[in-house]
């Protein structure tokens, strides 16, 4: 639905103290897409001078992006890990850790207490936000295997 307003103004003006003419004007305005500026303009009249004030309105428009997500791949095969140790992420960062195993475990954040399941040659992922600073052991639970330590730090 379009919106339209109109404004008439009406301005007197004497010439002369012996004759009046009045002026009449009309004025149709459509609105603007977001954001907008509005402008005010305003005429009076003081004997033969005419003052103009104009007032402006400033719409500020602030546009977030998504942060990034930080990516993690460990795999753990033939008693080996490969993608672990000493993994730094920065606070308040979304994090998505996908572990692939060659045995089935459970792959166990601690501190975050988050859990996967985990089958031979298939992905387990965990998806958190990095929102507790501090070091935090990723393992197997079963088998008590070290995947990595995250470290979560400002």
């Amino acid at each position: 639905m379009r919106a339209i307003a109109f404004a008439t103004a009406t301005i007197l003006l004497l010439v002369g103290c012996s004759s009046a003419t009045t002026i009449t004007t009309t004025t149709t305005t459509e609105p603007e897409p977001t954001p907008t500026a509005e402008v005010t303009t305003t005429t009076a009249e003081t004997g033969t001078t005419v003052e103009e004030t104009t007032t402006t309105t400033v719409v500020e428009v602030t546009t977030t992006t998504a942060p990034e997500v930080v990516q993690i791949t460990i795999a753990y095969e033939n008693g080996a890990v490969s993608g672990g140790g000493r993994i730094e992420v920065p606070l308040g960062e979304p994090v998505q850790m996908t572990i692939v195993s060659d045995v089935a475990d459970e792959g166990h954040l601690h501190g975050y207490d988050i859990f996967v399941d985990l089958e031979p040659g298939t992905e387990g992922v965990i998806e958190f936000l990095a929102d507790i600073p501090g070091i935090f052991e990723l393992e197997l639970e079963s088998s008590g295997v070290l995947l990595a330590d995250l470290e979560v730090a400002p």
